[in-house]
C-alpha cells in the first residue's frame, strides 16, 4: 500500500493527486470529484467491487485499457486479495 499512497490519499474526499481509497467499495467508478480520470476509467461503467478492485490492481491496462494507473507490479493473487481487503476495512472505517 506504501505505493498507493504516493499519489492516492486515505482520507474521505481527499482527491487532490487522485481519488481517494477511503471510501471506494461499491461506489461507481471514476465517480468521485478527481479531475485527472484517463477517458478509459471514465467510460468504465460499473462499481468498485471486490473483484473490480482485484482485477483494477492486477492489470490496470487490461482493466481499462488507456489507464493513468501504473501496476501494482505484482501478479501474487494473495498479494493482492490482501491490499483489496485492507481498502475495504478502510471503507468499513467511515
Amino acid at each position: 500500500m506504501g505505493r498507493c499512497i504516493e499519489c492516492h490519499s486515505l482520507t474521505a474526499g481527499d482527491h487532490i493527486k487522485a481519488p481517494s481509497l477511503a471510501t471506494i467499495f461499491d461506489n461507481d467508478i471514476a465517480a468521485t470529484s478527481y479531475a485527472g480520470y484517463s477517458d478509459a476509467l471514465r467510460g468504465k461503467s460499473g462499481r468498485w467491487t471486490r473483484d473490480a478492485l482485484a482485477a483494477y490492481l492486477l492489470d490496470p491496462q487490461a482493466f481499462a485499457p488507456g489507464s493513468y494507473m501504473p501496476s501494482a507490479d505484482t501478479d501474487d493473487a494473495q498479494v493482492i486479495a490482501a491490499m483489496v481487503e485492507y481498502l475495504h476495512y478502510l471503507d468499513n472505517d467511515f
